[in-house]
């Protein structure tokens, strides 16, 4: 965890420490992160944040003075010299009925904030933003936890939130928020965070949403439409100073003969990664700031992770070891091949080509493959057939309609291995994807040719996400009246489009045989977390 960060100097980024300058009660004093900045119609620009940082959970007044820091980083000094903004308009939460947003905006003073939307160790966010879909990687600068990324892993979450009633209080109200998302792991945030700006990954970064409470496991953020459209603003952003970053690079040898392997892939928890050359030599640009976990694979050997400190404009060395894996025990499908032939177009038949290899990447011959090939979610058809020399098998659908395919491998039998279940997240859509599509384990394609998740529709079987969607807020209610029930939505699974996800609080067991297995014939992924509050 990152210590909490002083700026002294004027203009200010975003995604520091900030809040009300009344934020006090008693012996407490409370504060949160300055998030990014928007603007109105008139070019105004405001500082945004939750109506819990900055308008004091409801408490606050039009006109309050806001300060940077906030009152817990200067030992509850009323300083107005620290002046940035003035409190313009908050979205009242209400204790009564369904919230969408827990958000605040505040006019910027003269000279005090970086005009140009900058957020530290970030850099300067797009203009526009994204829809937050399952799988997504994203990032955030907060007081707290500093520069943190993560994955969302819950969409459409209606949950229950705990807010004090006043500052360093543990009683409260509940608020319930709807149309939220979550976000993996528990360590993207903790307390002092909300507020902050929850940002893709991309050079140029969307926001995704607003941070505004979580638990040790789970951080919860508004969609970021919801939020803007609140106060009728839009992001500033566009073209300006680059995130502070730097480069890894080193080797990755076989740590007993002390050889370069080659093909190894490096990866960063920032989302960076590289090949390692013939030599095992490696070398990783872009790489955020701060102290990464760093991991390096190779086919036939076992993993290794680390921690690398990356400072800006540096190459941080870092070097692996991997140790050879014994001969294989498993066999996987390591890739799956889309094609087809036949027809005026060469279009009329659908070829799937399944690839089988053992743990250590070598080609298994002679294995009896068997798949299931789904259109559009729904079965359409399946067979057996034998690899041959390279490991290769082929599958032919005659005929095939246009649609999203995908394959299920079900099951792969050779002499002295065992299937691991492992293939590769796959899918071509015939009709509109004219090229070969080659999906292997770590790069798999939906049927738009992006990662799986990797869109905002929320993966390749949209239709699907979408009903699991429909079934989720038919029940929601019922759910949540169940004791111990703090929230719940929806997760993203590639075949029927999605789970819906129970969240349970560990403090309060349940009747297991009160959550049922599936609702609709939809899958219920249940979980336990910590209460969500707004400050966990």
């Amino acid at each position: 965890m990152q210590g909490v960060r002083d700026f002294n100097d004027r203009p200010i980024p975003m995604g520091i420490s900030g809040g009300n300058i009344n934020d006090m009660d008693g012996f407490y004093c409370c504060g949160g992160t300055l998030g990014g900045l928007v603007e109105d119609a008139s070019g105004t620009q405001y500082i945004l944040s939750n109506n819990h940082v900055i308008a004091r959970g409801n408490r606050a007044s039009i006109g309050d003075v806001i300060v940077q820091p906030g009152l817990i980083d200067t030992g509850c000094a009323m300083n107005p010299a620290e002046q940035v903004g003035t409190l313009s308009d908050f979205i009242e939460i209400d204790f009564r009925r369904n919230n969408l947003v827990d958000a605040a905006i505040a006019e910027v003073a003269p000279g005090m904030v970086d005009s140009s939307g900058f957020i530290h160790s970030v850099g300067t966010p797009s203009g526009d933003v994204a829809t937050a879909f399952s799988g997504q990687s994203v990032q955030k600068s907060g007081r707290t936890t500093g520069h943190t990324f993560g994955t969302v892993s819950t969409l459409d979450a209606t949950v229950n939130v705990s807010y004090p009633n006043r500052c360093g209080s543990n009683r409260g109200k509940t608020a319930t928020f709807i149309n939220t998302f979550f976000v993996t792991p528990g360590t993207f945030s903790a307390g002092g965070d909300s507020g902050s700006l929850i940002v893709d990954t991309a050079g140029n970064p969307n926001a995704v949403g607003l941070l505004f409470a979580g638990s040790s496991s789970y951080t919860i953020g508004n969609p970021m439409d919801h939020v803007l459209n609140a106060f009728n603003v839009t992001m500033v952003g566009g073209s300006g100073p680059p995130p502070d970053t730097g480069s890894v690079a080193g080797f990755v040898r076989d740590i007993d003969t002390g050889s370069g392997i080659g093909g190894a892939t490096v990866s960063v928890d920032s989302g960076q990664s590289a090949i390692s050359n013939g030599d095992g030599s490696y070398s990783i640009t872009g790489v955020p700031t701060g102290t990464r976990a760093i991991t390096a694979t190779a086919s036939g050997y076992g993993s290794e992770s680390g921690s690398v400190s990356v400072s800006t404009g540096s190459t941080a060395a870092f070097d692996f070891d991997l140790t050879a894996l014994p001969g294989g025990s498993g066999v996987k499908a390591e890739c799956i091949t889309y094609t087809t032939s036949g027809g005026k177009n060469a279009d009329k038949n659908l070829l799937i080509t399944v690839s089988a290899v053992d743990d250590n990447g070598s080609a298994v011959a002679g294995a009896s493959v068997t798949i299931t090939l789904l259109q559009n979610g729904s079965p359409a058809g399946s067979a057996t057939a034998d690899t041959d020399a390279n490991g290769e098998v082929t599958f032919q659908l005659r005929n095939a309609g246009n649609g999203c395919y995908s394959t299920v491998v079900d099951n792969i039998s050779a002499t002295g291995l065992s299937y691991n279940s492992t293939y590769p997240m796959n899918g071509f859509q015939k009709g509109t994807d004219s090229t070969p599509d080659a999906d292997c384990l770590g790069s798999g394609d939906d049927c738009g040719g992006s990662a799986f998740g990797g869109s905002s529709t929320g993966g390749p079987n949209f239709a699907g996400l979408q009903q699991v969607i429909k079934i989720k807020r038919r029940h929601e209610a019922e759910i949540m009246r169940q004791a111990g029930v703090v929230a719940v939505g929806v997760g993203y699974e590639p075949i029927i489009g999605g789970t819906i996800q129970i969240f349970v609080r560990n403090d309060m067991p349940i009747e297991l045989d009160a959550i049922p297995s599936d609702i609709e014939g939809i899958p219920v992924d249940l979980r336990y977390t910590d209460p969500f509050s707004t400050d966990w």
